[in-house]
């Protein structure tokens, strides 16, 4: 390290005050040039003083270590300069960045009837706006034919010198562009408690719409569709009863759409059909999360059989040629969720001051499986689940039956 390119000589000084210099040359260790130390490299690293002197030399050189660092940031230099690519949790920050807010806009109305209820309707809408997403801006791997990466790679003896203009990896940003839309309009019917009974029901309509802004790395709005959490239909009913004999029934039922789901080409750098650089795109007619919203099974398997006829087998822009696409011969789209929860109670008096409630309670009263996590990968796999909702204690979770009691006094 203390022979790299660029350092002050001050900066070589001290790090060979430190022992860097130890090995003063890393290739003669490392034969590629800039390539990082490993665990087989440290093991022949020569020892030339205890930790207790490495200790006591870093607390005595501290200040001047960090002289010098401060020395190369008033200049300008990071440590992107050094490593010349950033990704993951160790990305740039695009200096334009915004926080994150949203706008909020609703309307809602309330009709009193007749027998204690009372009928509302509410419409809401509301934008997200600048959301945080990341994408490599270099383009590492756009091939050549389609205009390569913005800035080229570093040859062995560029990897580490700060002053030449080269990457040795994927340049990630994070930027605050991104954007959703929520619309809903929610109807619920109330019944105040009289008559031994009360009620509420509810039935909304909703569209969550987004992007998926890694998929196509040139360009982060490419892809348009419907977030995951999007579900088109919920209904909801909770009531309760006052029955004969002291006995209260409680009853919650819930209903939802099933979650959408993205159709993308299984294999690897054959599957980039844009030449963007990112592999298992879409198939074309499909878009993000737009399976089981805009595109029916019917229409799937017509793209499925357009593509196969037209794209399958061409020369893909990274290498290779695209991949036949083959359906499974049976497969869903997804499953809905509905969960009935009863509740039985009743109170046993003991006394003016004491008395004790005994509660009973099933949940996911017909035991409906509740599948989740579908494949969205388009080979024998696709349309298959892999968990259920809620598989512990939970709104459609499987059926599970409860006994309670409680003492009151």
């Amino acid at each position: 390290f203390a022979n790299t390119p660029g350092l002050p000589a001050d900066t070589k000084s001290l790090l060979q005050t430190l022992g860097v210099a130890i090995v003063p040359n890393l290739g003669a260790i490392n034969p590629v040039a800039g390539a990082r130390l490993n665990a087989a490299t440290l093991q022949v690293l020569p020892t030339k003083i205890s930790t207790a002197q490495a200790l006591q030399m870093v607390s005595q050189q501290g200040s001047l270590i960090q002289g010098q660092f401060n020395q190369l940031a008033g200049a300008g230099v990071i440590g992107a300069d050094f490593f010349k690519t950033v990704s993951q949790t160790s990305v740039l920050i695009d200096p334009n960045i915004k926080i994150p807010y949203s706008t909020t806009a609703s309307l809602g109305i309330q009709r009193e009837l007749p027998w204690d209820m009372a009928l509302t309707a509410d419409f809401v809408w509301r934008r997200y706006l600048h959301g945080f997403f990341q994408r490599d801006r270099n383009l590492t791997n756009r091939p050549a034919a389609l205009g390569g990466q913005v800035v080229r790679s570093c040859t062995a003896a560029e990897a580490t010198n700060p002053a030449v203009r080269c990457v040795n990896g994927p340049f990630e940003v994070l930027e605050g562009s991104g954007r959703e839309d929520y619309k809903a309009l929610l109807v619920k019917l109330d019944k105040r408690f009289s008559s031994r009974y009360q009620f509420t029901a509810s039935y909304s309509f909703s569209r969550l719409r987004g992007y998926n802004y890694g998929r196509d790395v040139s360009n982060p709005f490419a892809n348009p569709g419907y977030d995951g959490g999007d579900r088109p239909h919920i209904f909801t009913f909770s009531g309760l009863m006052e029955m004969k004999w002291g006995i209260r029934a409680g009853l919650i039922v819930s209903y939802e759409s099933g979650a959408p789901l993205s159709g993308s080409i299984p294999g690897s750098n054959n599957t980039d059909l844009n030449g963007d650089g990112s592999n298992n795109d879409y198939l074309p007619g499909t878009g993000y999360n737009t399976i089981n919203r805009s595109v029916s099974k019917a229409a799937l398997v017509k793209f499925v059989e357009d593509y196969n006829a037209n794209v399958a087998g061409k020369t893909a822009p990274r290498g290779g040629q695209f991949p036949v696409v083959t359906l499974p011969s049976n497969f869903s789209l997804g499953d809905s969720l509905q969960s009935h929860d009863l509740r039985l109670s009743k109170d046993f008096k003991f006394g003016e001051k004491v008395s004790f409630e005994l509660i009973g309670e099933v949940f996911n009263l017909f035991n409906i499986s509740n599948k989740r996590g579908y494949s969205g990968s388009l080979d024998v796999g696709f349309g298959t689940p892999t968990s259920k909702a809620n598989p512990i204690l939970g709104v459609g979770g499987p059926r599970i039956f409860q006994l309670a009691g409680r003492l009151k006094f």
